[in-house]
């Protein structure tokens, strides 16, 4: 790794009086705010060895370890601990400075200072700042300030949504609440109780925030650091500095006035960058009266000379710092990069915060590991779904029997039992007749075994089964209505995924990188026809903010209606192919329905298009026919918003340069396809849209692995070596025989290992009667992967023109159970076996049977 060198630009801090440390946050937010004791932790860092700091008694278990880590990457801190939050304990130091985190009411009792307790006071109210802010010439966004909360009426509200309702009073974004529409705001205000003053505010549209910190030093504000934040639902998880906006002097007379106000310490800004034709625009927000949690890292970042740095908050399920070891990547005094531990008290309640010093390189590499380290054991618990049991009923006009309603917990929803998961709410949506055969309840039996809560089942089968059942009178019905009511009420992003190939890749990619960052809800399977849309919608959780869908338009109304019921922000079209024709009729049709769907777009929503795909003149054109939405594209032109500027294949993976809107990125992809840069660069394109870091949706990258409608890689061994398989058993669309054959060219079997090749037909005739393949092309690409041996099935023989001259030809079979054992007999050590076809050509099976030769078997990708 490259070295990181340290930084001359941190002076020293002068000298200064001893000091007392009380930085308990609960002085200065909702009294709820319990976390605050652990968090009093992070004032230990920025002491110097003649303090004094107090904290929690729970906290003296992890102490030896803070001091022994601080004392090996060389940061001085005290050691004289008073293990008490009690302010009562200043009387014993009353030649010491008072450092608290917040100057409130029971700081002024203590060390008197009506100047500075007023001030802060004023500030902190959220309301008094916006107004006071904007008497003073600071630009702000367009507020409006209400005394009450019931103050609040719908036809006097001056903001257009989407807008943040704000508690005067908040810490870290509690309370804090983003609503897109007039009737979010309302449904959030049918939910108070108690009376309190409050602000509606605009929904900037921003570059990012900024985090612009003040000390007052002798009576005047001097600017103590510029950082960038890393904001998640409204709350401060991070910064990251330096920023280029380090030297943006604006606001310095605004905070020497606050200062002769008679503000002591530190205290800082919050601040959106808006892009105009003017240039970047300033917008405070808010006022945070002291010391912040960006003040840790910047203090230690001078204490320690160093000028390059991130700060993170990690989940972890450990409670003690004996359970994991983090000495191989703490921070270095000589290579000066690695971890510094800053929050270490709220290990407590499951989350460090660190700060990770080194280039950007540095930084994801450091993240990376202790994210991994810390997550060890960590499970994650789902959280129901929107709608609640009641509401449920409601809705679809059912009747709970055999339960309290009110206990279950649904975490999930389903139809098909294979796909079925503890927690969900299963619909059985069999024929009559399929019922009828089942009289025993055996399928009920199976599905409660798997754990569900309950099952959505019709009126006339209520006493087939003695368990949590909600009895309407036409379960699909019911589902449809479930998921019309979810995507209504739902007021986070939805993002709808069509296209001809490419919507599972696309939708999994997303969701493994927006982890982190966003809540992101998507079902991880291949499944997308009408009742999986349903499902997808109805099992979308309470706490998401993205939901990814999956659609196929495989006949002519079905994007019109599928879009309907999805309502999405945005629409991505990964490309145009041959499939179901036979409903279709024509490409131009396939290309009208598909495009169709934007007929469903939200106000103000967007579509992604493919620019490098053959038909992308087509498309546009139909878009502006159905559309004036914003049209992004990524392609391989300077033009496109998602431009890949380059890429190369190396050792199973591609490395990628690519522009994404007005940021360069360079990143790797451990996927052998070739059509995996530019997908890779559609996905970071939405990512981007959605508001999220590129560099850290990037870094996930390394541990994704496809779906299997995406293709697999597999290592099988043998008792004397072994072989591998790529999977694409159930997929046989056209382009993707092309993309295997390409990838098969670049595979270089071990030894004398051989490329064996089973595929089925190339295209599904029977659903794309029509389509205009070319034999030609195809005969190329399999001339050039270099095939050694081929096993063909099915209707193969119906594009024999396919076959390169010579190839070695070895048998075919209109069943593909027919081919097993000669495959089997065929298959060696060190040989590579490629398998595609259609879904009824049931290659899957074959590939079962290749796993199970085997004594055991590696998923690499």
């Amino acid at each position: 790794m490259t070295r990181w060198r340290r930084s001359n630009a941190w002076p020293a801090r002068p000298n200064h009086k001893m000091r007392l440390f009380n930085h308990d946050i609960r002085g200065s937010g909702p009294a709820s705010l319990g976390l605050g004791r652990m968090y009093a932790s992070r004032a230990l860092c920025i002491t110097a060895k003649d303090d004094v700091i107090q904290l929690p008694a729970e906290l003296k278990k992890h102490w030896d370890f803070i001091l022994a880590h601080y004392a090996r990457v060389g940061l001085e801190c005290c050691h004289q601990v008073v293990w008490s939050l009690n302010l009562d304990h200043i009387k014993d130091y009353p030649d010491r400075e008072l450092s608290p985190f917040f100057f409130g009411k029971r700081e002024n009792l203590f060390r008197p200072d009506e100047k500075r307790f007023q001030v802060t006071q004023f500030l902190n109210s959220k309301n008094n700042f916006i107004e006071f802010a904007f008497a003073n010439g600071i630009r702000v966004p367009d507020t409006q300030v209400f005394k009450s909360v019931f103050d609040i009426r719908y036809k006097n509200i001056n903001i257009d949504f989407p807008l943040y309702f704000k508690p005067e009073i908040s810490l870290s974004g509690l309370g804090i609440v983003r609503c897109e529409s007039g009737a979010a705001l309302t449904r959030l205000l049918d939910h108070v109780v108690n009376e309190f003053p409050c602000q509606l505010q605009q929904a900037l549209t921003v570059k990012c925030w900024l985090n612009f910190q003040f000390e007052e030093v002798d009576g005047k504000a001097q600017l103590f650091l510029v950082s960038e934040q890393i904001i998640k639902d409204n709350a401060h998880l991070g910064n990251i500095y330096p920023s280029k906006y380090a030297d943006v002097k604006i606001f310095n007379e605004f905070a020497q006035l606050i200062v002769d106000l008679g503000m002591h310490g530190i205290f800082a800004f919050d601040v959106g960058v808006v892009e105009s034709e003017l240039g970047d625009q300033f917008f405070v927000i808010e006022c945070n009266p002291r010391i912040n949690a960006a003040t840790y890292p910047a203090t230690v970042a001078k204490k320690l000379q160093v000028g390059q740095w991130k700060s993170v908050t990690l989940k972890t399920s450990f409670r003690s710092y004996a359970d994991f070891n983090m000495k191989d990547i703490e921070f270095n005094p000589v290579t000066a990069w690695g971890v510094v531990v800053i929050n270490w008290g709220s290990i407590e309640h499951g989350n460090i915060m660190f700060m990770l010093i080194g280039t950007l390189e540095q930084q994801d590499f450091l993240f990376n590991e202790m994210s991994s380290r810390l997550n060890v054991g960590l499970e994650s618990e789902k959280e129901p779904i929107l709608l609640s049991p009641t509401q449920i009923a409601q809705i679809t006009g059912g009747e709970w029997k055999n339960c309290d309603a009110d206990s279950l917990t649904l975490t999930g929803i389903n139809h098909y039992l294979p796909y079925v998961v503890a927690g969900d709410l299963f619909f059985d949506l069999r024929k009559p007749e399929e019922i009828e055969q089942d009289g025993s309840g055996l399928r009920f039996a199976r599905v409660f075994k798997k754990g569900v809560s309950a099952a959505v089942i019709g009126k006339e089968n209520s006493n087939v089964i003695n368990a949590p059942v909600l009895l309407v009178s036409n379960p699909a019905k019911a589902l449809q209505e479930l998921a019309t009511a979810t995507s209504l009420q739902f007021d986070g992003v939805k993002v709808q995924v069509i296209g001809s190939h490419g919507k599972t890749g696309f939708k999994t990619q997303l969701h493994h990188l927006l982890q982190g960052q966003l809540r992101v809800h998507a079902y991880l399977d291949s499944a997308n026809l009408q009742n999986p849309v349903w499902r997808a919608l109805a099992a979308i959780p309470r706490d998401a903010q993205v939901a990814i869908i999956e659609a196929a338009i495989p006949t002519a109304f079905a994007g019109t209606d599928r879009s309907f019921y999805i309502r999405p922000n945005h629409i991505v079209l990964t490309g145009i192919g041959f499939e179901h024709l036979s409903s279709h009729k024509t490409l131009d049709n396939l290309i009208i329905n598909k495009v169709s769907s934007l007929k469903g777009l939200r106000p103000g929503g967007s579509v992604l298009l493919n620019a490098d795909d053959p038909f992308y003149s087509q498309v546009l054109s139909e878009v502006r026919k159905v559309s004036k939405c914003k049209v992004y594209t990524f392609g391989s032109d300077e033009k496109d918003d998602g431009f890949l500027i380059h890429a190369f294949f190396d050792d199973f993976q591609w490395f990628i340069k690519a522009r994404i809107l007005d940021e360069v990125i360079e990143y790797r992809v451990p996927l052998p396809e070739n059509y995996a840069p530019l997908a890779s660069v559609s996905v970071l394109l939405m990512a981007k849209l959605l508001g999220c870091d590129l560099r850290q949706c990037a870094t996930q990258y390394q541990s994704y692995q496809h779906f299997e409608s995406s293709g697999n890689l597999f290592e099988v061994s043998l008792a004397t070596g072994r072989f591998q398989i790529y999977d694409q058993s159930r997929r046989g669309e056209w382009k993707g025989f092309l993309s295997m054959f390409e990838l098969m060219s670049r595979f270089k079997p071990e030894r004398q290992g051989r490329k064996i090749a089973v595929i089925s037909e190339l295209i599904n005739r029977q659903d794309n009667p029509n389509a205009p393949i070319d034999l030609l092309e195809m005969k190329a690409v399999m001339t050039r992967a270099g095939m050694d041996a081929l096993f063909t099935v099915a209707n193969f023989k119906d594009h024999v023109l396919a076959l390169p001259d010579g190839v070695n030809w070895i048998a075919h079979e209109a069943e593909s159970a027919a081919i097993h054992a000669r495959v089997l007999d065929y298959v060696s050590e060190n040989d590579v076996v490629f398998v595609r076809g259609v879904e009824k050509s049931r290659l899957d099976k074959l590939v079962q049977a290749l796993l199970a030769k085997g004594t055991s078997v590696k998923k690499l990708f």
